[in-house]
């Protein structure tokens, strides 16, 4: 078990795949925000003030301690004079749809039922 890498241990069940993924997007959103604002030499202190909000509240956005909703992560986008984009990509990992990597060998082809479920589960709509 020490051999296997520490990603792979961590997402080896869909519950540590989904906070895996939950993390990585905290991680990957948050270091956006940091990049614009030393770019732009925005101290927390105004963040907050552009915001309306305290200096102790943007620590906490930053540092993944508050969940950020859609609304927050638009706003300080857009006060850093930025527009917010989401983006996706399908999963690669079969756990994402209940599989474990002993239940296929090769390369790993989607079950289409499978992903179907997935994406009504995740009220989310693919395109492509």
């Amino acid at each position: 078990m020490l051999d296997t890498p520490l990603r792979d241990r961590l997402t080896s069940t869909p519950e540590g795949l989904r906070t895996w993924h939950q993390e990585r997007s905290i991680f990957e959103t948050t270091e956006m925000i940091c990049e614009l604002m030393d770019e732009q030499c925005v101290n927390r202190a105004e963040l907050a003030r552009r915001l309306g909000t305290t200096k102790s509240y943007i620590t906490k956005l930053l540092d993944g301690s508050v969940n950020m909703t859609l609304r927050t992560i638009s706003d300080v986008f857009v006060v850093l004079g930025y527009e917010f984009h989401p983006r996706c990509s399908r999963l690669k990992e079969p756990a994402a749809i209940g599989m474990r990597a002993a239940e296929f060998s090769g390369e790993w082809q989607p079950d289409k039922e499978a992903w179907q479920a997935f994406d009504r589960a995740s009220g989310v709509q693919f395109i492509g």
